[in-house]
């Protein structure tokens, strides 16, 4: 996993463009559906793993524009939100984030918002739910695909 550039031009993020994704997630199933699904968006590059600890270290070393976080063990999911917060890792404390929670548990959900995280998917989900978080995060990029089609 090398550096890419960052822009922060507050262009679409794009594979092509360099852009980073890290997806923290217990479920390698669920890891694969979301990383396939940026993928075919041609959103960003994703970097997936299953460890908190990789996490740690992947974000202490290198640079991320956007994170997607598990929600199965919040206090793991705490922690590095925490500290990505308070400036401890190369990336920006204000990140965006989005959190994979468990439907219905609405305690996790608060946990994780009261440490900035605003966009959240419910597990199990639909591939259309990725689809419009992803697209949420980054809403230039539906306008630049819808007009690519046309």
């Amino acid at each position: 996993m090398s550096e890419r550039p960052h822009s922060i031009s507050g262009q679409a993020p794009t594979a092509q463009s360099g852009y980073q994704l890290l997806l923290v997630e217990p479920s390698s199933m669920v890891r694969g559906l979301i990383s396939q699904v940026t993928k075919e968006l041609g959103l960003a590059q994703v970097h997936q793993t299953s460890n908190w600890k990789t996490a740690h270290q992947w974000m202490a070393e290198r640079h991320l524009d956007a994170l997607i976080i598990s929600g199965d063990e919040p206090e793991h999911a705490e922690e590095l939100l925490t500290l990505l917060r308070m400036s401890q890792f190369r990336s920006s404390p204000d990140v965006p984030v989005i959190g994979l929670v468990p439907k219905g548990d609405e305690r996790t959900k608060a946990r994780l918002e009261a440490l900035n995280v605003e966009r959240f998917i419910s597990v199990p989900f639909k591939i259309r739910e990725v689809v419009e978080t992803l697209y949420a995060l980054w809403p230039t990029a539906l306008h630049e695909r819808l007009a690519g089609h046309r």
